[in-house]
């Protein structure tokens, strides 16, 4: 028969709540959403209206950028932080089975 993995011990059914990095991912899910609906109407906007200069077309790409780029650093933030967490508890876990 085969073993269980080490991170499903047998007989041990593990119910995972949410953690923080489950938190952040919901966080940057929902700002993704809402800077995406938002970025939509700038563009709208942006584009309807009448002659625009360089700096006001350079700011409307600063705001693109910014609405694309800080979901993203959360998402990847919670990633790190799930696969420290990770790496902590199965640290732990060798360390315990060796004493």
């Amino acid at each position: 028969m085969m073993e269980p993995p080490p991170w499903r011990p047998a007989g041990k059914i593990e119910i995972p709540g949410l953690s923080a990095a489950s938190y952040l991912r919901g966080i940057a899910v929902s700002m993704l959403v809402l800077l995406g609906i938002s970025a939509v109407g700038m563009l709208i906007v942006a584009i309807t209206s009448s002659e625009r200069s360089g700096l006001e077309w350079g700011l409307i790409v600063v705001m693109f950028g910014a609405a694309l780029v800080t979901p993203c650093l959360l998402i990847g933030f919670a990633s790190i932080v799930t696969n420290i967490a990770e790496m902590r508890r199965l640290l732990h876990e060798q360390l315990k089975d060796k004493t």
